[in-house]
């Protein structure tokens, strides 16, 4: 036998209680000693039992009292806080929580939307759904934000070689020679650039934190980048750099030529060059080099810039025989007659810089 009180007032609620307790005293003429009411209010809950006597139960009798009154009343109770769920009363089994996917929907692709019955919401990232198909970003799925295309903090390095294509000019022998072959290899193959063709046998692109060869440092261990070297062959490097304002100088070695370019920087001073085939290096040109085969050596080029900066940079050695190298790095100031000791390598972080890969 179960009976509600809705009545606010307290001393309301007592006095129904006592009504409820006299019919309950009638009841027992009928056999029905074991029968129990169970009286309920919005702020207190009530068992009264043959005697009228109220009774503290443990959690566990009141979970069993909450699901009487959930089967008598209705689901008044049966809020679990959790935005997400259905809550509704179960004629049966008392209170349940239903939980609705649907409704965690954050509207970002990367994530898998689900809603937990204890936690509420939960979104669980998959990098994989941001993949942009660009070797030189970090793609990552973030909570709130989506995918996230970061550049590696590093320079993205190309690298191949070249061996007989069946003619007599395939080799490469100048620097301008390389730089534009450079621009258009992107994998093994025949091509033919201009008016001659080449066979390239190996190529493999990916990620440096700088460049450093044999000479400068000895990072590459002969070995280079690309885990391979050949009798003709070349690496380039590229990146999106920040220079910090104020005055530099950077040096580029190898064996056997070179060209180190930034877009929009002139260089005012210049040692160690040897002008390309088409005049575009040295002093007020934004390129510094060496055009033909050489023994290691260092090109070296001063600038200014006001601001901090940022440009794009690219840097590549071919190779036509005997020893190879290739190093770059960067000092402060006016130091075209300081010794390469003096410079360090540049990577990202060093003197201020940042380098991104794209």
């Amino acid at each position: 036998f179960a009976y509600r009180l809705d009545i606010k007032s307290q001393k309301a609620q007592q006095k129904e209680a006592v009504k409820m307790k006299i019919l309950f005293n009638l009841i027992l003429p009928l056999n029905l000693a074991s029968a129990r009411l169970h009286v309920y209010s919005k702020n207190d809950r009530h068992t009264l039992e043959g005697k009228g006597k109220g009774k503290v139960k443990g959690k566990g009798k009141e979970k069993q009292r909450m699901k009487r009154y959930c089967r008598v009343f209705g689901a008044v109770d049966c809020d679990d806080g959790i935005s997400c769920t259905v809550d509704e009363c179960n004629s049966c089994t008392g209170c349940v929580s239903t939980p609705q996917d649907s409704t965690c929907d954050d509207g970002l692709g990367c994530t898998a939307d689900i809603c937990s019955t204890t936690l509420g919401c939960v979104h669980v990232t998959h990098d994989s759904l941001c993949d942009d198909n660009h070797i030189c970003t970090i793609d990552t799925c973030e909570v709130g934000v989506g995918c996230k295309n970061t550049p590696h903090p590093q320079f993205q390095f190309k690298q191949f070689n070249i061996i007989s294509a069946g003619a007599s000019d395939w080799t490469i022998s100048s620097t301008t020679e390389a730089r534009d072959l450079d621009g258009n290899v992107y994998q093994t193959g025949i091509i033919t650039v201009g008016s001659k063709t080449y066979n390239v046998d190996k190529y493999a692109e990916g990620m440096v934190d700088r460049v450093d060869m044999h000479k400068f440092g000895g990072g590459w261990a002969n070995t280079f980048p690309g885990g391979f070297g050949g009798a003709h062959f070349l690496v380039s490097v590229s990146a999106k750099v920040t220079i910090p304002a104020g005055t530099w100088t950077m040096i580029i070695g190898s064996d056997d030529g070179r060209i180190l370019q930034m877009k929009g920087i002139l260089f005012e001073q210049v040692s160690g060059q040897n002008i390309l085939s088409d005049g575009g290096v040295g002093a007020g040109t934004p390129r510094i080099g060496y055009e033909y085969a050489t023994a290691h050596a260092y090109s070296k080029g001063m600038f200014t810039v006001a601001d901090d900066t940022t440009v794009d940079l690219y840097a590549m050695f071919w190779k036509a025989g005997g020893g190879e190298s290739f190093d770059l790095g960067i000092a402060p100031g006016d130091s075209l007659s300081s010794p390469k000791s003096y410079f360090s390598f540049l990577e990202d972080g060093v003197y201020g810089w940042k380098v991104g890969a794209c």
